[in-house]
């Protein structure tokens, strides 16, 4: 599971950067959008609609990232890791988490602070591989 995610993290930090560095006004606009849905399915405390929401999101940062290839690989891997970062986002306080450090990429994203919006976004990565890794050991032990 590390050997999968180290590259979907370090490709999600890539098109943060690229999406703040262009702070092109229409992406922009779609991600608020996507980043007020995940505020809705975490609200909600709706799981399936905050890991579609959260899919949405990746596909709004990916596409504003204006590199086609880029999305390509990232969405390769998502496909990969979906399962994964699912169980990633299974906690009420890890979707808490989550929509915080959207929304702190977001204003990062409308500042042009790319270094900023890359660090969250390789921060939430990171977050859902821990979250993921440490119920799947649980889970483990318990059947053990």
């Amino acid at each position: 599971m590390n050997a999968i995610f180290d590259p979907r993290i370090a490709l999600h930090g890539l098109a943060a950067r690229r999406m703040a560095e262009r702070r092109d006004a229409a992406s922009l606009a779609r991600m608020r959008m996507c980043v007020e849905r995940l505020g809705e399915a975490a609200a909600a405390d709706d799981h399936t609609a905050y890991v579609e929401a959260s899919y949405r999101t990746t596909r709004a940062m990916c596409e504003g990232s204006g590199n086609p290839f880029l999305m390509r690989l990232v969405f390769l891997l998502s496909n990969q890791t979906l399962r994964y970062a699912a169980l990633g986002l299974s906690t009420t306080k890890r979707r808490q988490q989550s929509l915080k450090g959207w929304r702190r990429m977001l204003r990062a994203m409308d500042r042009g602070d790319a270094e900023e919006a890359q660090a969250v976004a390789e921060q939430l990565g990171r977050e859902s591989r821990e979250t993921a890794v440490r119920l799947l050991k649980d889970a483990q032990a318990e059947r053990a």
